[in-house]
């Protein structure tokens, strides 16, 4: 028989609860690490009032994601590239060299520095992608050398969910986060498909359907909440905007707007 080879000691392995990060729900997980803080299992907190243990495939991937080979984790300079001489024909030949975040830090200030002494402050513009965390800190950044402003997407992603809310309660805050799914008795999705996107509200939305809730979905695509729904409402592209008006003036014209008028008034 062939002599075996020797068993690697298995490492020891630790739960931390913490939450996830790629969305603005932040849905409570539990991580099982090894010694290298290597992620061994992901699952969801059950304990989190967010998402009752629920997590989506976005989740799922933290593991994948954290122990990547190409995840980019300290800093890296174009070998050619220095303040004063950018060589910018260097782009795209994919030659870096890792640099300390000293080193970092400095050659951005530096460069930044250069940009206001001969443009001034205004022409250096922030732009960032959706942040979850990190918006407010950009913002001191950029009023710290007054700064021309920000580049953000939130205008085509974030912040028609959030201004529906602003409208509605006088502060803005993720509509998902605060509906009281289970004891509505009508709710309408619009564009969204919380079965697949989040589900913690997928399944509060199915909970309040079996208790009798009127569920309506307007989608172009028949998609998983549009087969759960009692009114599927097929919107050709970019005519939203149409229905909306049209259901407003409705409201208007029938009166039936009166009857919200003693809930938003409380």
């Amino acid at each position: 028989m062939p002599e075996s080879l020797p068993q690697k000691p298995p490492k020891s392995q630790k739960k931390v609860r913490t939450v996830c990060f790629d969305c603005h729900s932040k849905c409570g997980v539990i991580l099982t690490v090894n010694d290298n803080n290597e992620i061994v299992r992901v699952e969801g907190d059950k304990d989190c009032p967010v998402n009752d243990g629920i997590l989506c495939v976005k989740a799922f991937s933290a593991q994948e994601i954290h122990s990547h080979p190409d995840r980019l984790k300290y800093p890296m300079k174009r070998k050619t590239w220095s303040v004063d001489e950018p060589h910018t024909e260097n782009r795209g030949k994919d030659e870096w060299e890792r640099i300390t975040w000293d080193e970092a830090i400095d050659l951005i200030e530096a460069k930044m520095r250069k940009v206001i002494d001969e443009y001034g402050p205004q022409s250096i513009i922030i732009s960032q992608g959706t942040g979850r965390g990190s918006n407010h800190f950009l913002d001191r950044l950029n009023n710290s050398w007054n700064g021309g402003g920000k580049v953000w997407p939130t205008h085509v992603c974030l912040l028609p969910n959030l201004a529906q809310t602003h409208v509605t309660w006088g502060r803005m805050f993720h509509p998902h986060e605060a509906c009281d799914y289970r004891n509505a008795g009508s709710i309408v999705m619009w564009g969204t498909n919380p079965i697949r996107s989040r589900q913690y509200s997928g399944l509060r939305i199915m909970d309040a359907k079996r208790n009798g809730a009127h569920v309506v979905v307007v989608d172009p695509v028949f998609r998983d909440i549009g087969a759960k729904a009692d009114l599927w409402v097929p919107v050709r592209p970019g005519t939203d905007g149409a229905l909306a008006m049209g259901l407003t003036n409705f409201m208007f014209q029938s009166g039936k707007f009166m009857n919200a008028e003693p809930m938003l008034s409380k």
